[in-house]
């Protein structure tokens, strides 16, 4: 089962990395390895999502950012507190751009939702 923050984060990914030109999909990966969520386009769907990524993962555990280019494709990977990251795109993809939408994005990528926000005048006292 889903949380709904990680609902509302995958949502996020969709609405701003999926709607980005040439973006062909994306995949979220726990670091054990795990597919949390992944969505691409119908083309794509039935390779990449039937692949085993676990050991592709294990090899990146030390890996913040990468970019891989392939014949067709390039993947690029960023790492996040949950796991990685991975989003596929065309060879005519702007990097820089994905960069700056995983800067925004990956922040929201934790365990759990950020703590309540406290409410009326206790937001501007501290608790010791």
């Amino acid at each position: 089962m889903i949380s709904t923050h990680l609902k509302a984060v995958t949502e996020q990914i969709t609405r701003d990395v999926l709607s980005q030109e040439d973006v062909k999909g994306v995949m979220l990966f726990s670091t054990a390895g795990e597919l949390i969520f992944n969505q691409f386009t119908p083309p794509l769907e039935n390779d990449l999502a039937k692949k085993s990524w676990a050991p592709f993962i294990a090899v990146l555990s030390d890996v913040q950012e990468a970019e891989l280019v392939f014949d067709h494709l390039k993947l690029y990977v960023r790492k996040a507190e949950i796991g990685f990251l991975i989003v596929v795109m065309a060879l005519s993809a702007s990097i820089s751009r994905m960069r700056l939408h995983c800067d925004v994005l990956i922040p929201s990528l934790t365990h759990q939702q950020a703590t309540e926000k406290p409410k009326g005048l206790s937001k501007f006292f501290k608790k010791k």
